[in-house]
């Protein structure tokens, strides 16, 4: 008899498909948690965060990385969720403003178009840590290291409260970047 797998059939368990997750929360508002590992997970967790945003969206970043948050599709998203949630704003604060290319940042192009609903602050000082993370209403949490691994966090809320809370300290602190705003003549 021939040991030879079948073509149609995987040769082990790892090879097979995984289903595709779902990344919304929970319909029983449980705290559930997802491994972010690399830029395509981070990409799918914030667009899933952005969807569940009805008030506040942090976006908590050192420097608005851009190999990670320049991305037309999460600007997309955000927008989309804008459009929807007619009292959403969103705010991103920096620690440094220095790698952030204004004419080719797509977060940047958005908080240009829609400065009422999108802002962008920088801290005074060194009050925020160098946080790599997205807050939602004071309930969900997706926070990454400089390697893109972290995790998405729904319904966390005593730690996405705590640090929604230090980020609304922070922001009353931060100042406006101005070399970013965009001149209207």
């Amino acid at each position: 008899m021939n040991n030879q797998p079948s073509p149609h059939q995987p040769e082990t368990e790892l090879e097979q498909s995984e289903p595709t997750k779902t990344l919304g929360p929970p319909a029983d508002r449980a705290f559930t948690r997802y491994a972010c590992q690399s830029l395509t997970d981070f990409h799918q967790a914030a667009q899933a965060l952005f969807t569940e945003a009805r008030l506040l969206c942090y976006i908590l970043t050192p420097d608005l990385e851009p190999d990670r948050w320049n991305n037309a599709d999460l600007a997309s998203q955000l927008v989309q969720q804008i459009n929807r949630q007619p009292r959403l704003m969103t705010r991103i604060l920096v620690t440094s403003s220095s790698r952030i290319a204004p004419q080719h940042h797509a977060l940047v192009a958005l908080a240009q178009r829609l400065p009422s609903r999108v802002q962008l602050r920088q801290v005074a000082d060194d009050t925020l840590p160098h946080w790599r993370m997205v807050l939602v209403d004071y309930r969900h949490r997706l926070q990454l290291d400089e390697r893109l691994q972290g995790y998405l966090n729904w319904n966390d809320i005593p730690y996405a409260k705590q640090y929604s809370e230090e980020a609304d300290r922070s922001w009353e602190r931060a100042r406006p970047v101005a070399e970013l705003r965009q001149l209207i003549l």
